[in-house]
């Protein structure tokens, strides 16, 4: 292939888009990136030394640019953050390469935007689609016990602190109680839960969870921080297999009875949060102090999970259910 054709199909990721009347920040970043995004990816995988064949965008939103880049041997994807960064992706991955856990190879990546005005990495493509577009809910219930097996070994490493590494490297050196409050603040799930809850139950509900003495009683480990249909990439083929978990959250060092309550959160479909529990409890289950632990994690997030996504039958009875769950708890 000529250097004229490579640079000819180099140039078709560049996607002209008209800004926006009432357009955003974050829309803007992503228009910018993507008129440039043939020659950025050009630039950013020469040193990879692989002969490009052809590439093309699979996904470009606000959040994530992604482009799967064909050569000779294998497929790599370029994945971009217009107006975000990647640093709990980079962390993810590169604690997880020698543990024979389902997530892509890092390959490269530079957070510091110094080649480039944003942070990038490039991994091992992944085929397979997200577990989101099954609607089987067999299928899916089987595919998310992989997923629940997987996020059970995945928690077996240990993390060095807890929330997510700053682009230098540094963890911030909160606890996990700050670091859980300050998720529920920039999520806005504590907002909702405040608006929703009257004060006394608002208040017992933050005593019997996040300043309970058993919340506190764990050390960081290794944790996806999103888990969802939408970060998990799967093949058919009799049945469906798992590929490859992406995608990780703010949250990737932490209690791991806090990410397995995420996945079980009721925004999820059932088929999936029964899948990922029967998986994640198929080689024993964790201990009657840690299921403890996990329900007042789940009362947390499931309250907080109806707040944010819950219908308007559901949160008119979040309030009856959180003072029942209370009881049951004896908080």
């Amino acid at each position: 292939m000529t250097s004229s054709t490579t640079n000819a199909w180099w140039r078709t990721l560049n996607v002209e888009r008209l800004p926006l009347g009432n357009e955003s920040s974050e829309q803007a970043a992503l228009r910018h990136v993507l008129s440039r995004l043939g020659d950025y990816a050009e630039l950013l995988v020469r040193p990879l030394q692989v002969r490009p064949t052809s590439a093309a965008i699979i996904e470009a939103t606000i959040h994530r640019v992604r482009v799967r880049i064909s050569t000779p041997t294998a497929n790599v994807t370029l994945v971009v953050s217009p107006s975000g960064e990647l640093t709990s992706d980079v962390f993810f991955l590169r604690s997880l390469a020698r543990h024979n856990v389902r997530v892509p190879q890092l390959l490269a990546h530079d957070l510091t935007c110094a080649a480039v005005p944003f942070g990038y990495l490039i991994h091992s493509h992944s085929a397979g689609v997200p577990l989101s577009s099954i609607n089987e809910p067999t299928a899916l219930q089987l595919a998310a016990r992989q997923v629940g097996r997987q996020l059970r070994h995945i928690h077996n490493v240990p993390a060095p602190h807890y929330g997510a590494p700053t682009v230098s490297g540094r963890w911030s050196g909160r606890t996990w109680v700050e670091t859980v409050d300050r998720w529920l603040t920039t999520t806005r799930r504590a907002e909702y839960l405040a608006r929703i809850l009257d004060g006394p139950t608002f208040d017992r509900l933050r005593a019997a969870t996040v300043l309970h003495p058993e919340f506190g009683e764990t050390t960081p480990h290794v944790t996806h921080g999103a888990l969802s249909p939408a970060a998990i990439l799967v093949t058919r083929s009799e049945q469906l297999v798992l590929e490859a978990l992406i995608d990780p959250g703010p949250i990737v060092g932490g209690d791991p009875f806090f990410d397995l309550a995420l996945a079980l959160t009721p925004s999820q479909p059932a088929a999936f949060r029964r899948g990922v529990f029967e998986g994640y409890t198929a080689g024993g289950s964790p201990g009657d102090a840690a299921l403890r632990r996990l329900q007042r994690i789940q009362l947390l997030l499931n309250a907080s999970d109806i707040g944010l996504h819950g219908d308007a039958d559901a949160v008119q009875q979040l309030p009856d259910a959180v003072l029942a769950a209370l009881a049951r708890l004896g908080g």
